[in-house]
């Protein structure tokens, strides 16, 4: 194809835009691709070899790529959808996609609810327009190149992140301070207007120092450069926030500060006067009801009991509870919309970014010791024996915890006497554990890190927390209510979303052994089946515990 042809890819989608909304079949497309081709021979013919000035040569067409794939490409995109021998066009014909940086700096997009099989956008560095990496953004199609559809940006749905931390490069230039966007990939150039800043501020503006913008969603030519529009809200340092701990708060646009929003029952006490389906839950108040966190934990969601009925052949229940927030946040409430904006809470080492207001995380949906609080509770009966789950319930219920442990408290009563029920839960979670790994199950063991802090919130050091008894009984527990929970919704035909660990491919299979000859591991991975995974576990175990940690985190 000559150079500045346009592609019958392109004319398909000039001629999809029009019928946006509309349907239209293949042979109507084809019919207007002829007619066009048709037409252009025509011009062609009657065209003097000389060509008159102003003749251009940009709208010559040439028909190179089979419509019917083009169609199914664009269906896998969204873009179309099948109805009999027609095709309904999306209204309006664009797609919104998040905006991704690759490492040579080109600019993609990947479309928000396309089929997985679609391929991500690909958008030339001059059609990018305002956006940046992470960004949700309007892409309007132009053409395929490589079975890849190519696009440009034509708005932007919502910034990735409201503030960015931008580095002066220098002092300003008729009135503008260029620099750099940190923490963004590529590093893009941003500047922004000191008219109307005081004085004693502008002064402040040095190259190097950091600075919090926010972005107009503009671009300005400055010193024969494009820039992104930027409005300088305050220094960097101007906070009472250490700089590493805002630095995360601006990159992943985090707000430490929870708005002022209305909290149901705050400052209540849990009863019957005051829950409104109180009648209507499970009273589990008179059982045994424990929580084992770490040292450092506020919010407590979770809690464990265990009834162990006389008779050796009679089942044990084990109770996991976790505390239900739902009646407090009703759906789609100004509380509901911000846990969702938040998604979850973002623990950072020795503070926390919360989901939920501090009334509810901290207070009321806290599984705090000697208090009445409102759960939704797995019951599962499970033979001692052989760690087999006979059957399960779910319930919403009313609890109160007796104690509450760290988890190195805890491990001091896994065995002997001190709590009634931690020996029975430790010889339970153990033997589903053996139970579990005799099905297949691969443990992985991977040290979690535990910052040690010093003066002003400083990190002096890191150190690798031992996995104890204690946290592996938890575990256990939640995974005999996950596996229950998951049964149950597959047997309702629930839809549900299912965390599942693909098998490994022969490549990975190449890496692992490589690992076992570099590092002198005395074994050979000849299959992906799990026990033999587990097997080369065990060999790489026994080597240390630096080949252990190398070769579990390369097997995740």
């Amino acid at each position: 194809m000559r150079r500045n042809e346009i592609t019958s890819t392109a004319r398909i989608i000039k001629i999809l835009e029009k019928k946006a909304g509309q349907k239209i079949t293949l042979k109507e497309i084809l019919r207007e691709l002829n007619a066009e081709a048709d037409k252009k021979k025509k011009q062609t013919r009657a065209k003097p070899k000389n060509r008159q000035k102003g003749w251009n040569s940009r709208s010559s067409f040439h028909m190179e790529e089979d419509p019917a794939i083009v169609l199914a490409d664009l269906e896998l995109l969204g873009m179309l959808r099948k109805a009999g021998s027609s095709y309904h066009v999306r209204k309006p014909f664009q797609i919104e996609a998040r905006i991704s940086l690759s490492p040579t700096g080109l600019y993609f997009g990947i479309p928000y609810g396309a089929d997985q099989e679609a391929r991500d956008l690909f958008i030339p560095p001059a059609l990018s327009g305002q956006a940046l990496p992470g960004d949700r953004a309007v892409l309007r199609l132009l053409d395929r190149k490589r079975a890849r559809f190519e696009a440009e940006v034509t708005g932007i749905v919502h910034r990735d992140r409201k503030f960015y931390r931008m580095k002066i490069l220098s002092r300003a230039v008729r009135d503008i301070v260029p620099g750099v966007l940190l923490d963004t990939q590529g590093q893009p150039g941003a500047c922004f207007p000191v008219k109307g800043i005081a004085n004693d501020t502008k002064v402040r503006f040095k190259p190097d120092r950091v600075v919090v913008v926010e972005l107009s969603g503009k671009s300005v030519k400055h010193q024969n450069a494009h820039f992104f529009d930027a409005r300088f809200i305050r220094f960097e340092d101007d906070t009472d926030f250490d700089i590493d701990f805002q630095r995360i708060l601006l990159k992943f646009d985090l707000d430490p500060v929870y708005p002022e929003l209305p909290v149901p029952m705050e400052g209540l006490e849990l009863e019957p006067s005051t829950v409104s389906d109180w009648s209507q839950r499970k009273d589990l108040r008179n059982l045994y009801t424990i929580t084992i966190d770490g040292a450092d934990s506020k919010d407590f969601d979770d809690a464990l009991s265990l009834e162990m009925p006389s008779g050796r052949k009679k089942p044990f229940r084990l109770y996991v509870h976790i505390a239900d927030v739902s009646y407090f946040v009703e759906k789609n409430s100004s509380l509901d919309e911000e846990a969702r904006a938040r998604a979850t809470s973002y623990y950072l080492a020795n503070r926390v970014v919360p989901m939920l207001p501090p009334s509810l995380s901290e207070e009321l949906c806290s599984l705090v010791a000697n208090k009445n609080r409102l759960a939704f509770t797995a019951c599962m009966e499970i033979d001692p024996r052989t760690g087999q789950t006979i059957k399960s319930e779910f319930y919403t219920s009313i609890i109160k915890v007796d104690r509450r442990y760290t988890y190195t408290e805890a491990e001091k009563f896994l065995e002997g006497k001190g709590d009634p029920i931690l020996p029975e839960l430790w010889k339970l979670t153990s033997q589903q554990r053996k139970q579990r790994m005799k099905e297949g199950r691969i443990d992985l063991t991977i040290p979690e890190p535990r910052f040690v802090f010093g003066e002003n919130d400083q990190v002096t050091e890191i150190q690798m927390k031992p996995r104890l008894r204690s946290s592996m009984l938890i575990e256990e527990c939640m995974l005999s209510a996950n596996v229950a929970v998951a049964a149950f919704l597959r047997k309702k035909k629930a839809h549900t979303l299912y965390r599942v660990h693909e098998s490994m491919n022969e490549e990975k299979l190449e890496t692992l052994n490589a690992f076992f000859e570099i590092y002198k591991v005395p074994f050979k991975l000849t299959s992906t089946d799990q026990t033999e995974v587990q097997k080369a576990l065990e060999a790489v175990d026994k080597k240390g515990a630096l080949e252990s940690r190398i070769f579990n985190m390369l097997l995740l």
